[in-house]
């Protein structure tokens, strides 16, 4: 859990995604549907396979990330006919449950008595998960082992990813309804 410090944060909402098409600002809010109950490993599973359903809502703290998130979509890229949205939440005018998902999978999966973030790769992983566009051969390709074994990728857990996931994007996580009275602005981006 969070703090209540910080009191603004973004989400990029890209042509053709759910809060694209519907307005958080007028549709009640931003709200979780029914699904799993909240707990580390739905955390790592909304960060790396996707949002729905999720006891969780998804924020970050750059809104940078928030542009990126929003400038393409299943509907495609954001163009000055066709943007995309970047939500601003301020987190004071609510009384919220925010997450840190790092800490929330780095200390579940402590307590479940493994570690959230083996890998047999090299160095040069974390460059691979984080920007796989920029460097896929780091996930691609086969890292040195010990012994004469088969090549193969380098073998990440899902924690990992999340963890490294949640980092590149500054991810905040929300559970429950962000009240329409906490969105104070939705700028489009293209």
């Amino acid at each position: 859990m969070l703090a209540q410090a910080m009191a603004t944060l973004y989400k990029g909402a890209g042509p053709g995604t759910h809060w694209w098409t519907t307005d958080a600002r007028t549709a009640g809010g931003f709200f979780c549907p029914p699904g799993r109950p909240p707990s580390p490993s739905a955390v790592a599973s909304h960060i790396t396979v996707g949002s729905h359903p999720s006891p969780y809502l998804s924020f970050t703290t750059s809104y940078a990330v928030a542009v990126e998130y929003a400038l393409s979509g299943p509907g495609g890229a954001a163009t000055s006919t066709n943007p995309g949205y970047v939500y601003v939440l301020d987190t004071s005018l609510a009384s919220l449950s925010l997450i840190d998902p790092v800490h929330e999978i780095a200390m579940g999966h402590q307590r479940a008595g493994r570690w959230s973030t083996e890998h047999d790769g090299g160095p040069d992983l974390v460059l691979g998960i984080a920007a796989p566009g920029v460097h896929p051969s780091v996930l691609t390709g086969s890292p040195r082992r010990r012994g004469a074994s088969l090549p193969r990728p380098p073998s990440v857990t899902t924690e990992l990813n999340a963890l490294i996931f949640s980092l590149r994007d500054a991810e905040v996580l929300i559970s429950g309804t962000v009240a329409p009275s906490c969105l104070v602005g939705r700028d489009a981006v293209w």
